[in-house]
Order: C-alpha cells, then sequence, then structure tokens
C-alpha cells in the first residue's frame, strides 16, 4: 500500500490529469502545444540557439522576452496577474500560440488574466 508523504489536495479528485486529457483548452494541453511548438522544425533552432532578450518591463507582473536567431523573431508575453493588462508591440506580429483569444488593437495586446502568448515578429 502506498502512502503519500504529502497531503492530497482536497480537490485531487475534480482537478488532476486525467480531467485535462480531454480538455483542449487545459494546463496541460497548452503545455504539449508549447513543447510541440519548441520542436517543431520551424522554431526549434530559435528557441533553443537563439538570442535570449529580456523586453522593456511595462507592469510588475508581466514578463516579455524575445528569442532571435537569423531571421527569425518569437516574443513570449506573460501576465502572472488576476488583471487585465495590455503589452505594445511592433510590426504585423502572427500569434503561435496563446492559452486565451488574442486582442491585438492600435499595436497593443490586450492581455487577459493568467494570459501568456507567443508570437512570430
Amino acid at each position: 500500500d502506498v502512502k503519500p508523504w504529502l497531503k492530497v489536495n482536497e480537490h485531487a479528485s475534480t482537478i488532476n490529469v486525467a480531467s485535462q486529457l480531454d480538455d483542449p483548452n487545459s494546463v496541460f494541453n497548452f503545455y504539449v502545444k508549447m513543447i510541440a511548438l519548441r520542436q517543431s522544425e520551424a522554431y526549434h533552432d530559435t528557441f533553443v540557439d537563439g538570442d535570449f532578450v529580456v523586453e522593456p518591463e511595462v507592469a510588475e507582473n508581466v514578463i516579455a522576452f524575445s528569442r532571435k536567431l537569423d531571421n527569425t523573431h518569437l516574443l513570449c508575453v506573460y501576465n502572472f496577474q488576476n488583471e487585465a493588462m495590455s503589452y505594445p508591440l511592433s510590426g504585423n506580429p502572427e500569434c503561435l500560440l496563446s492559452n486565451e483569444e488574442v486582442e491585438i488593437d492600435h499595436q497593443m495586446v490586450h492581455l487577459k488574466p493568467y494570459q501568456a502568448c507567443i508570437f512570430k515578429m
């Protein structure tokens, strides 16, 4: 009989991997999509070998960084707060992945609480 060394969360029967496998919008499936994007032929080299550039801070809990290699520029923007926030963009970005619907208006991406986006710039 196996006994966990940590207390099991009271919501473990409903919040678990099994409950997320069939949900295309689950955290689990978002990570699956992120890993697939990183391993894709088009972006693998940029994610792995590209220059890492920390982008300007616009708010305390919004983190943005770029990976740049040759002519490929990927911008990753993460809103780590329970509040909507906007982040400035340039050019004509293409959203490669987001955990929420992406709203871009006047060169600003409007991030929902806890939204994560990866753009090809």
